[in-house]
């Protein structure tokens, strides 16, 4: 479960400000001032069940990857992916680098390398890259896209060659 929203540091100032008429927002601020607060849900620590009742809950999920059963995605991963999707944008663009680019930023590169997936369409399925039934730009660009792979298998490279704690606790006990 993705989320993307203004915040996290630096220049707090919402780009996104009610109009006094209360009809559209203003987005005169800079709209590359404001730092993006970027965030992954995983409930229980990803058990099933879990997820199953967090996803149920919420009515905003758009589509859900099933890895094949013999896929190995971990947290790792994940770790390794999130800081390059964020620094591909850092700061709140609620034009082009929002929520809707974020979760697809995430989710591209995932899709991608396990192409023996199963994508089951949430209750929101229909409504992304909309806000307010008005189109919003969601994509990430195939040079993003592609960088962004890159930055990730060299990422999930270096990560996989790090001992771990339990690793580490092991060699001591031999």
């Amino acid at each position: 479960m993705t989320d993307r929203s203004v915040g996290g540091g630096g220049d707090s100032t919402s780009s996104l400000l009610p109009s006094p008429t209360a009809s559209h927002f203003d987005l005169t601020p800079s709209l590359s001032s404001t730092d993006a607060f970027d965030r992954i849900v995983i409930p229980a620590f990803g058990k099933p069940p879990a997820l199953k009742l967090y996803i149920d809950d919420d009515p905003m999920v758009a589509c859900t990857l099933n890895l094949h059963p013999d896929a190995f995605f971990s947290l790792a991963d994940l770790a390794g992916l999130l800081p390059i999707v964020n620094a591909k944008a850092r700061k709140y663009n609620p034009v082009s680098k929002q929520c809707y680019w974020y979760a697809w930023a995430v989710y591209e590169p995932i899709n991608r390398k396990y192409p023996d997936h199963e994508e089951i369409m949430g209750k929101a399925y229909t409504l992304r890259g909309t806000h307010f039934k008005l189109p919003v730009p969601c994509k990430v660009s195939k040079d993003e896209l592609e960088s962004i792979e890159v930055q990730w298998f060299a990422r999930t490279l270096e990560i996989s060659k790090v001992e771990t704690i339990s690793q580490v606790n092991s060699s001591i006990l031999d």
